[in-house]
């Protein structure tokens, strides 16, 4: 399982947020009890599963992935701010190394 986020635009290295209208866990279902508290999402539940972070296929962004776990995330009534350690993983060997961590 990981968090799938997608951006028109691609995901830059420094600040940025997503709209929270954009979440979409349904409170009342399995996913729900999985990364929610209350109706918003929980941090220690969200953080034990890693993200993929894409960009829409026709958008202004570059066509591939980024993987990281968010660390910290701040849920408001417009925006969601996410805060990410990035895995940087080698093609040739299969190791992985983190990356500092960033608001995205």
């Amino acid at each position: 399982m990981f968090h799938l986020l997608v951006a028109y635009q691609g995901w830059p290295d420094g600040a940025g947020s997503i709209p929270t209208s954009r979440i979409y866990i349904k409170p009342d279902g399995a996913l729900g009890s999985a990364f929610l508290t209350g109706g918003k999402l929980h941090i220690a539940k969200v953080s034990k599963v890693p993200a993929l972070l894409v960009s829409e296929t026709g958008g202004n962004g570059p066509q591939f992935a980024k993987v990281a776990y968010i660390n910290t995330l701040t849920q408001g009534p417009r925006d969601t701010a996410l805060w990410m350690m990035f895995l940087l993983i080698s093609a040739t060997s299969g190791t992985f190394a983190t990356c500092q961590t960033r608001k995205v």
